[in-house]
């Protein structure tokens, strides 16, 4: 004879009880929207700046990444159309990284 427990966390205690969760869980992603939207305004204004300083800093970097997307486009033109429309989406992101 199995003798079965059953642990209630108190959602069957009330029809509207998953809109706790629900509020605390949009509000947590509108947050993380707008700070993430403000850091990339930012980074779009400091994005020339940033690449000039690369080229002046090393200017193989930025060479090295562009015939890295140039050889994704001859091996696997696929990926490497995928990598070229993100590298001109996300250039502010892209240029930071190949900043630092």
């Amino acid at each position: 004879m199995a003798i079965y427990r059953e642990f209630n966390s108190g959602v069957k205690s009330s029809p509207f009880g998953f809109l706790g969760p629900l509020l605390i869980l949009a509000v947590f992603f509108s947050i993380l929207f707008f700070v993430a939207k403000g850091l990339f305004r930012v980074l779009k204004w400091i994005a020339p700046v940033l690449l000039i300083a690369t080229l002046i800093i090393n200017y193989k970097v930025v060479t090295e990444y562009l015939l890295y997307i140039w050889r994704k486009l001859k091996e696997d033109p696929l990926i490497g159309l995928f990598f070229l429309i993100l590298t001109v989406l996300g250039h502010p992101f892209v240029i930071g990284y190949l900043f630092f």
